[in-house]
């Protein structure tokens, strides 16, 4: 009797797993989708063109290899080719690349108000930058910036926050400081956005077209980018919410679904999809919004006529504007695919 008390107790693991078994059979439907579960939450990780591998200025394009070594269009890539262990770029007139030890590269064409001068900053996981300011995210969420008057500093500053209300309240250098749990940030014209970690946004600047952003009630969002005049951003749920100037139709994306990346042209917005497709919106002038033929594309950057996107293989593919040969990309290989390569 003995052994059969043991016999039945060391049975009950394998009844239960008769149970589940016959469970599932009967009710299939309630069978977890373990797989298509975790895929979902890794496509909703947005590829941030500036914080990740390539970047469109207004006539050129950046892009980081595998070894950490930068690439760039035209004459840039002179002035670039003797950078090392590079994570990730950022392009306006200027060109900006975070090392892997939080230091800044910058290549300075235009550095009239000190936008350049990133030399002292330090743990820095992410560069944006326009043609007149440059800021820069920590790793402890806190922000840096630089760029003084015909960019931003000079300007009275706007925030809008949870009130839905903006006021002008001083310098954008003593209150982009004050900015903390920082997960992502986007420099425009003359304008600085940034996203909490609570997914809120914050926006400073003294951009005249800034008094109608209304992102002060813009809520889970993931990641943003800002254009000259307007903000793109994308939210948790792949939908994406824009503000500001639509003269050009660059904020119709309302309907766009499955989104995973957004970048923000000067008067363009191009939208990445979960399924490595890409939507663009806006002016479309010099071609830059023709992509609907792009597959397999997992980044995106938007510079001022251009649209550039890179591809699985690490290739890039690019349309718009070639006037400074600033889509010259097609010989450009084993450019990064994640930002953790």
């Amino acid at each position: 009797m003995k052994n059969v008390r043991s016999l039945v107790k060391l049975s009950i693991p394998t009844y239960l797993t008769i149970f589940v078994i016959v469970f599932f059979s009967v009710n299939p439907h309630l069978i977890p989708d373990l797989d298509c579960t975790i895929n979902r939450a890794v496509s909703n990780q947005p590829k941030n063109p500036t914080f990740g591998t390539i970047s469109a200025g207004p006539y050129v394009t950046v892009g980081v290899r595998s070894d950490g070594t930068v690439v760039a269009t035209s004459t840039y890539d002179d002035y670039v080719s003797d950078w090392s262990d590079v994570i990730s770029v950022s392009a306006s007139t200027n060109i900006f690349g975070v090392r892997s030890d939080g230091k800044v590269y910058a290549l300075g064409y235009f550095n009239d108000y000190s936008q350049c001068d990133v030399s002292s900053w330090s743990d820095i996981i992410m560069v944006s930058a326009d043609d007149y300011h440059t800021v820069g995210l920590r790793s402890d969420g806190n922000i840096v910036a630089v760029g003084s008057e015909g960019g931003v500093s000079s300007y009275g500053v706007i925030v809008a926050e949870g009130s839905g209300k903006s006021t002008i309240v001083g310098e954008i250098n003593d209150n982009v400081s004050d900015w903390s749990n920082i997960v992502f940030v986007s420099a425009g014209f003359a304008f600085t956005v940034g996203v909490r970690s609570d997914g809120t946004v914050l926006c400073v600047g003294g951009n005249d077209a800034l008094l109608s952003y209304e992102v002060a009630d813009w809520k889970k969002i993931t990641m943003v980018s800002a254009g000259r005049y307007h903000i793109v951003g994308l939210q948790s749920d792949g939908k994406v919410v824009a503000a500001g100037d639509n003269v050009d139709n660059q904020c119709n994306v309302s309907e766009w679904k499955n989104v995973v990346a957004v970048a923000a042209g000067t008067f363009h917005t191009v939208g990445l999809r979960s399924n490595g497709t890409v939507v663009a919106v806006g002016r479309n002038e010099d071609g830059q919004c023709n992509v609907s033929e792009w597959g397999d594309i997992i980044a995106i950057d938007a510079g001022y006529g251009h649209t550039v996107g890179l591809r699985s293989d690490g290739t890039v593919v690019a349309v718009g504007s070639n006037e400074s040969g600033q889509c010259d990309v097609s010989a450009w290989y084993d450019i990064k695919t994640s930002e953790f390569d």
